[in-house]
C-alpha cells in the first residue's frame, strides 16, 4: 500500500509519494545519466538563494529516487548553473546575495537573477514533494489505484 501510496504512515512514505508525484508533472519520472561529482559536492549550488530555511527534516527516501531527484535537477539546470559559473569568474567583485554591486555593475545583478531562475535544487523539489504528500494525506488530491492522481 505505501508502494501505491495508499498508506502514508510515515513521514518517509508521505514525501516518496509527493516528490514522485513531482517529478511526474515534471516529466522527470525517467533515467537520466548518473550526476558528475560537482552534483554531489557540499554547500549550494549557483543560482541556489542564499540563507538556506531555519530548519531541517530528515527524511529516509529510496536511494534510487534520490538519484534521480539529483540528476533530473542537474542536467536540467546544467545550461544556467555553466552561465551562472562564467558569471562568477566575469564579476567576482559583485555579491548577488548582498544585492551589491560596485558603480556601472549593477545590471550584472540582474542577469544573474535571471539565471538563478533556471536553476531548479534538489531543495525545491524536496519541499514540494513535502507539500504534495501533505495533500494526499489530507484528501486534497485524489488517489487512483495506482498511486497516482485521479
Amino acid at each position: 500500500m505505501r508502494e501505491r501510496g495508499q498508506l502514508l504512515d510515515s513521514l518517509d512514505a508521505l514525501a516518496t509519494l509527493g516528490v514522485r508525484r513531482e517529478l511526474a508533472d515534471r516529466d522527470w519520472n525517467r533515467p537520466w545519466p548518473a550526476c558528475p561529482p560537482q552534483a554531489r559536492d557540499l554547500g549550494r549550488w549557483p543560482g541556489s538563494a542564499d540563507g538556506g530555511f531555519p530548519e531541517q527534516l530528515p527524511l529516509r527516501l529510496p536511494t534510487s529516487l534520490e538519484n534521480q531527484v539529483r540528476a533530473a535537477c542537474w542536467y536540467t539546470s546544467f545550461e544556467a548553473i555553466e552561465a551562472l559559473e562564467d558569471w562568477r569568474r566575469r564579476y567576482p567583485q559583485v555579491i548577488p546575495r548582498r544585492r551589491w554591486a560596485p558603480a556601472g555593475l549593477e545590471s550584472a545583478l540582474d542577469a544573474y537573477d535571471q539565471l538563478a531562475l533556471r536553476v531548479t535544487t534538489t531543495g525545491e523539489i524536496w519541499r514540494a514533494g513535502i507539500e504534495r504528500g501533505m495533500d494526499a494525506a489530507a484528501g486534497r488530491e485524489a488517489v487512483g489505484a495506482g498511486g497516482g492522481p485521479r
